[in-house]
C-alpha cells in the first residue's frame, strides 16, 4: 500500500525527488550517445552529431536540471515553491527542444545500415510526437501538484493567522 503524502512539505520533497530523476534520465541519454559513439567509432560523420548531442545535454543539465539550495520546512515553503515554479518554467521552455535536438543527433546512427522506408519515418515522427506530448502532460501534472501544495500552504497560513 502506497503511503499517502499528507503535509505540503512532504509533497514538495516528493516533487524535488522526481525532478532529480529527470537529471538521471539526461545522464542516461548521454551514456546512450556515448555507447553509440563507441559503436560508430569508424564513422566520423556519425560521431560528430552524437558528440554535439552529448554537449547539448550536458549544457542543459548543468544550466537547468541542477536543484540548488532547496531546504524545505514549514517556514520557507512559500519562497521555495516560488523558486520551484521558476525552475519549472525554465525547464519547460527548453526541454522539448533539447530532447528533439538529441533525437536528431541520434537518428543518423540509429538508421545507419537500415533500409529507410515510409513506415520507419512515420514511426520516428510518432515517437517524437508522443515524447513531446508526454512531456507536456507531465509538466501540466507537476504544475497542478504545485498549485495544490500552494493552496494547502495558503490555507494553513490563513488558519494559523485566524487562531492568533
Amino acid at each position: 500500500m502506497k503511503k499517502s503524502l499528507k503535509t505540503p512539505v512532504e509533497k514538495f520533497n516528493y516533487l524535488l525527488k522526481a525532478s532529480e530523476s529527470v537529471k538521471i534520465s539526461a545522464i542516461m541519454l548521454m551514456v546512450l550517445s556515448g555507447i553509440l559513439i563507441y559503436q560508430m567509432r569508424a564513422q566520423v560523420t556519425y560521431i560528430i552529431p552524437l558528440a554535439l548531442g552529448i554537449v547539448v545535454l550536458i549544457a542543459y543539465t548543468v544550466n537547468n536540471l541542477w536543484l540548488k539550495n532547496y531546504t524545505i520546512d514549514d517556514k520557507n515553503i512559500q519562497l521555495q515553491l516560488k523558486r520551484y515554479k521558476l525552475y519549472l518554467a525554465k525547464r519547460q521552455k527548453y526541454e522539448a527542444g533539447i530532447v528533439f535536438i538529441w533525437i536528431l543527433t541520434v537518428t543518423p546512427s540509429y538508421l545507419y545500415g537500415k533500409d529507410i522506408d515510409l513506415f520507419l519515418l512515420l514511426g520516428f515522427m510518432v515517437f517524437t510526437y508522443l515524447f513531446i506530448v508526454l512531456g507536456n502532460f507531465l509538466f501540466q501534472k507537476i504544475k497542478n501538484e504545485v498549485k495544490e501544495i500552494e493552496s494547502q500552504v495558503n490555507h494553513l497560513a490563513t488558519t494559523e493567522t485566524s487562531l492568533i
